[in-house]
């Protein structure tokens, strides 16, 4: 699982006798210290380089800490740099995706809202079934029996009794999503 670690930090401290110096990573409480020496323009390069692939700064426990895009990021299923990458990439390709969506909707006005399906109250099916003698209004049939809804819920109509009639399941299933005729 790659999840984005919000509690990290990386600092370069030159060595006072030297002009190389140690990458330090702060994660929350706990400091962790490179081992190698590097040049202050070692690290500046690391950090253009963070910008365009994941860098992987240390491991801590079963997390190892990537810095990439001046993120940080921990993993616990030992990916590598290119498997990092692609997750991120993907991700932010998706939350991208998403905003458009948001914005073409709202620019499109109101947001369409789903229309509201609602229990077809239990007297409207009696009156529905009476007024329909009981029988499918399509063929006759009197058995598996459903109400339909002449206008469909999901192109504006209602659960009154003047947009619901009785048809067969098989009537129901062939008259589809549409208009009943």
């Amino acid at each position: 699982m790659l999840r984005r670690a919000n509690n990290v930090a990386v600092e370069f401290r030159k060595s006072f006798f030297s002009s190389r110096g140690r990458v330090w990573c702060h994660i929350g409480q706990r400091t962790h210290r490179s081992d190698n020496l590097v040049t202050a323009a070692r690290f500046d390069e690391v950090q253009r380089e963070q910008r365009k692939w994941p860098y992987q700064l240390v491991t801590d426990g079963d997390r190892t800490y990537w810095w990439f895009q001046d993120t940080f990021f921990w993993d616990d299923e030992c990916l590598d740099d290119e498997q990092v990458c692609a997750l991120i990439t993907s991700k932010q390709e998706r939350r991208r995706r998403h905003v458009e969506r948001a914005v073409t909707m709202m620019s499109m006005g109101d947001y369409p809202r789903e229309p509201k399906r609602s229990h077809i109250p239990d007297d409207v099916k009696e009156y529905v079934m009476r007024r329909d003698e009981g029988q499918c209004q399509a063929c006759g049939s009197r058995s598996n029996l459903q109400f339909d809804h002449v206008i469909p819920v999901a192109m504006g109509g209602s659960s009154e009794p003047e947009n619901l009639q009785v048809l067969c399941a098989t009537c129901n299933l062939r008259k589809g999503p549409g208009l009943s005729t």
